[in-house]
This record gives C-alpha cells, sequence and structure tokens, in this order.
C-alpha cells in the first residue's frame, strides 16, 4: 500500500483502563516484495498489512497487526504516533524508502496476557499466549494437499501495553529468516485472533504467502471475486497444525471471508470484534481465528493490500 497505512490503528490502554485495537494495515519500515500463487508469474511486491480497532476491558492487555504482500518491490516506511482518544490511539503512516517493506501486517490490539481469559488462549493443549514455548506450523499448499509448508521455531508476540510486540512483529528484518505471528483476543469471545504476514521479504515467502496466493492468486492480477468466493468455500475443512514441545492440535477452516477495503475500513477502530463477520455460535472455544491481506480488486482503492481474509480454524478433534 505505497505510502498509505490507513489500517494499523490501535487503541492503547491507559493507567488502569483496558482497551485494545486492531489495525487493517501494513506493517512499518521493510520493503517487501510479494507475488506467488496459482497461475501467476512472480511480481515483485511490497507490503505490510495491519489491523483495525476496538476498546476492551482486561487486565493486562497485548497488541496485534497483520501484514501483507505488494505489487511489485516497493518500499514502505510506517511510523506510529499515539494520539489521545479515551486512551492513547496510535496511527501508523507509511512513507516510500529504499528498505524493503514487510507484506502483512497484523491487527493491533490490546488484550489480557494473563487472567481468566487466558486459559482461552490454550486449544488442543497448545499455548497461543506462551512467548516462551515457539511453535510449528504447517499446512497444505495446494488444493490435492500434495504438498506442505513446515515452518518450525515460530515465535509468539502477544500485544501488550506498550505495543512493543506490535513494533516487533512490523520490523520484520529484526528477526528474519526466523518466524514470529502476532497474538490478541477476540472481545466477544475471548479466542485468540494470529495476525501473520504473508507477502515477500527479500524475495523469500513469508509465512501466509502459499495460503494467500492459493485462495486468490497473484498480488495485482488476483482471481475475479467469484473465483475467490469459491476458493474460500473450498477452502473448508483445509487442515492447519500447530505443535508447541511435544504437543501437537491439528485444525481445520471451519469458515472464511474476505473482507473488502469497505469492511476492512469499518473495523479499523473495532479489530478485537472481528467474530461479528461469522454466524453466530460459530466462533466457539476450540476455535482461533487467522488474519492476512488480500489484494485490491478493480473496484478497490488503489492499494496493494486494501482488504482481508479472515480463517475461522476450529480443533479437530478426531
Amino acid at each position: 500500500m505505497r505510502g498509505q497505512a490507513r489500517l494499523l490503528v490501535g487503541v492503547f490502554v491507559a493507567a488502569l483502563a483496558v482497551g485494545l485495537a486492531l489495525s487493517l494495515s501494513r506493517p512499518p519500515d521493510h520493503g517487501v516484495t510479494s507475488t506467488l500463487g496459482p497461475s501467476a508469474t512472480e511480481p515483485s511486491v511490497e507490503t505490510t498489512a495491519a489491523p483495525v480497532a476496538s476498546s476492551v476491558a482486561s487486565p493486562t492487555a497485548m497488541t496485534s497487526a497483520t501484514p501483507s504482500p505488494l505489487m511489485t518491490e516497493v518500499v514502505a516506511t510506517a511510523t506510529s504516533t499515539a494520539t489521545p482518544t479515551e486512551a492513547a490511539t496510535p496511527t501508523l503512516s507509511e512513507t516510500a524508502t529504499n528498505i524493503p517493506a514487510p507484506p502483512t501486517s497484523p491487527p493491533l490490539t490490546t488484550v489480557p496476557t494473563r487472567s481468566s481469559g487466558a486459559a482461552r488462549f490454550v486449544i488442543g493443549g497448545v499455548d497461543f499466549s506462551s512467548v516462551a514455548q515457539p511453535l510449528t506450523m504447517s499446512y497444505p499448499t495446494d488444493w490435492e494437499r500434495a504438498n506442505w509448508l513446515m515452518l518450525e521455531d515460530v515465535g509468539i508476540l502477544l500485544s501488550d501495553v506498550t505495543g512493543e510486540s506490535l513494533r516487533t512483529f512490523d520490523d520484520i528484518g529484526s528477526w528474519r529468516p526466523g518466524h514470529r505471528i502476532f497474538v490478541y483476543a477476540d472481545t466477544p469471545t475471548g479466542v485468540p485472533i494470529l495476525s501473520i504476514h504473508d507477502g515477500y521479504w527479500s524475495r523469500q515467502p513469508l509465512e501466509a504467502e502459499p495460503l494467500r496466493a492459493m485462495i486468490e492468486g497473484a498480488v495485482g492480477a488476483p482471481f475475479a471475486l467469484s473465483s475467490i468466493q469459491a476458493n474460500l468455500e473450498r477452502l473448508r475443512g483445509h487442515p492447519m497444525l500447530f505443535g508447541q514441545a511435544e504437543r501437537e492440535a491439528r485444525f481445520t477452516v471451519r469458515n472464511a471471508v474476505r473482507m473488502d477495503a469497505n469492511t476492512t475500513s469499518a473495523y479499523l477502530y473495532r479489530p478485537a470484534h472481528l467474530s461479528e463477520l461469522f454466524p453466530e455460535g460459530e466462533v466457539t472455544g476450540d476455535t482461533l481465528m487467522i488474519l492476512i491481506c488480500s489484494t485490491r480488486q478493480p473496484d478497490e482503492p488503489d492499494e496493494v493490500f486494501p482488504a482481508r481474509f479472515l480463517i475461522l480454524l476450529a480443533l479437530d478433534a478426531g
């Protein structure tokens, strides 16, 4: 999203107040090239995506954001400044630089790191709030499920009041070639939302790029919306595995939606209420959500990633 960090906005908690914010836009100070997808030549793209914003009551807070790839190797830089609004509301602005920009940037949110709701972050024996215990993550990169991407030592960046975790998540160059995800809570349900980067960094695909490309094709030349919708339906039942220490939890896609540019903007200040986008009763205690970026359609703003994909995973008890 060249020079336009429209969705990386968050609500930070002050003193005893607690809030949360998720900005659906991109990360800062990195250059990302992105393209990769079925039937696509590899375009370079810069990307960064970020979360939306919202407020929620909870003791300790965490912050989240999600990035995504761009269309040609461009560079974007984002800096955030807090502006008071109830609690401090940081805003993010992107400016072009010569440094590669990151891909998808997660939502900015604050949620309790350890509270009664923290138990909701433990699903299938995997603790998605444990920053001391990295994850393994794997999923098929084709519809036939013949090829799998396997990522090891995936660090958890838990949303925090200061925004330090979000800054680290956005500073991709500081932890590549390692892997990081940004984690925060959905306010109505308490389930974790995982913000995962897609796109490319130094011409290497980031964690969710194969998934994004499988759903919508190449950055800058995506499939038609009808095909993307068909792929989102087809995604139901698609597996994703998370491991931690000796434990492994197998999830399958229960539902998946594309948040178009208007919906993404509408949730700018309600990033921790993404469960509202699914039918009532679908987001349960054995689920988690994944937020990644989506490239623009012809009728959307002239940005590389004005939209988002929200994927609901449910623990596979079998």
